[in-house]
């Protein structure tokens, strides 16, 4: 998709990035905005789950994060960690 995007009040859009697999992702506004991010784990072409993480204001950026859990034996579980680039 390009960008950039014109909303209005209330709209909202999701866009999907072919052939990306890195970040961190940065997405920027002239006006307060929500974001997220959402997930498909696909098998064999039907999609079985979904996981959706809210995106992070910059101003909250920190150097100690809490995970409210964490499984590898049900689940392949993965954190990432990403550095924005320099403003």
């Amino acid at each position: 998709s390009s960008s950039p995007f014109t909303l209005a009040p209330g709209e909202s859009i999701r866009v999907s990035c072919a052939g990306v697999n890195g970040g961190p992702v940065k997405i920027v506004s002239n006006v307060p905005i929500v974001a997220a991010e959402r997930v498909i784990y696909t098998v064999n072409g039907v999609q079985t789950s979904f996981s959706e993480m809210m995106g992070l204001p910059g101003n909250w950026l920190d150097t100690i994060f809490w995970m409210p859990w964490y499984n590898s034996i049900g689940l392949n579980t993965e954190l990432m960690f990403g550095v924005p680039e320099s403003e």
